[in-house]
């Protein structure tokens, strides 16, 4: 019986709380959903449209069942002293995201390979600046995951598929635009 305002839509997207990251893909999808609402007002109740959409929407997550997940990503058998992170970010038109998995060497020379963090986060730039912001927020994230597991990280490897923005990261001649050199120098 309640009326969805803009307002609604977006205290239930804040109230998904998921610090590692494991329903990212989930919440982008609601992120990029919500932007139809922009320029409504906050109080006034939606189309029925939007009315029917976002009570399916929230439906449909209140219905998915219980996420369980291990918080010791490690296998039990092996002494984890030497943890390789694996960074992966990528951009679109709308959105970017990152994610850091944690390798670790097991002792038939094999490896065990977790998610640790996700993040994303909506963008309107070009699709190769959307892709360098993806890159600084893959950095961000690995660094913030270097600090917390410490010197147990012995490699860090980072993976995009954007040659241009690759080429601006690398940089180290030509003058590169504010923008890119700002974004530049955090990834550094």
């Amino acid at each position: 019986s309640t009326k969805i305002s803009r307002r609604i839509v977006v205290s239930k997207l804040a109230e998904i709380w998921d610090p590692s990251g494991y329903w990212e893909p989930y919440k982008l999808k609601l992120k990029l959903d919500s932007q139809a609402l922009h320029g409504l007002s906050w109080d006034t109740p939606l189309s029925l449209e939007f009315q029917e959409y976002w009570t399916c929407r929230f439906q449909e997550f209140l219905s998915i069942p219980e996420l369980k997940l291990t918080r010791y990503i490690f296998p039990e058998s092996v002494k984890v002293d030497s943890i390789r992170l694996l960074c992966i970010s990528d951009a679109a038109e709308f959105a970017g995201g990152a994610a850091v998995y944690a390798g670790v060497k097991l002792s038939d020379g094999s490896y065990s390979c977790k998610l640790l963090a996700s993040k994303s986060k909506l963008m309107n730039l070009s699709i190769p600046q959307n892709e360098l912001e993806a890159i600084r927020l893959t950095a961000g994230l690995a660094l913030d995951i270097k600090n917390a597991l410490g010197d147990r990280v012995t490699e860090v490897l980072y993976f995009t598929d954007s040659s241009i923005a690759m080429s601006w990261v690398h940089n180290s001649k030509k003058k590169l635009r504010l923008f890119c050199l700002n974004r530049v120098m955090e990834i550094h």
